[in-house]
């Protein structure tokens, strides 16, 4: 009896420190590389799609944009800045970090769909509707068509 327990125990202890609330989750990664060398930028962008049953249930996304030009990274970190903290208050669910060095801005974005409010994001961002099913959930299929039709490449 003592040993049962013991073992359970242990298998009980395993389960909940191997992350038994990502068990199902399915983690497709699309990469997008914008070359605007003629405008005197580029941006590599990763998406990481978290999704379960092709649900998905979060973003992160990691970009790091590249220039000489000091005028041009302060654009896109004041972009980045008042945008995400725009978003974050009207539909909640998004959390982000902005890093900038001497001719690098990198920027970590997180969208947690379970969190976000998709009804209000959809009435605001029309586009969204093709990517999600009836009941506005984001799809993995609609995620990756999205990130497609930007330039990105999903696997």
């Amino acid at each position: 009896m003592k040993k049962t327990i013991k073992i359970c125990s242990i298998l009980l202890c395993i389960f909940i420190l191997s992350g038994c609330n990502e068990i199902g989750t399915k983690v497709t990664t699309c990469t997008h590389d914008n070359d605007q060398s003629k405008s005197g930028y580029k941006i590599l962008s990763t998406y990481k799609i978290y999704s379960k049953k092709d649900i998905v249930t979060k973003v992160e996304t990691n970009e790091v944009l590249t220039t000489k030009n000091t005028t041009i990274l302060a654009f896109f970190e004041d972009d980045y800045k008042k945008r995400y903290e725009s978003e974050s208050k009207k539909y909640k669910g998004f959390s982000y970090k902005i890093n900038k060095e001497k001719e690098k801005l990198t920027t970590n974005l997180i969208v947690n769909y379970k969190k976000l409010n998709m009804s209000d994001y959809i009435k605001e961002n029309s586009a969204m509707k093709s990517y999600v099913d009836k009941n506005n959930n984001f799809t993995l299929n609609g995620a990756k068509t999205m990130y497609e039709s930007l330039g990105a490449t999903c696997k």
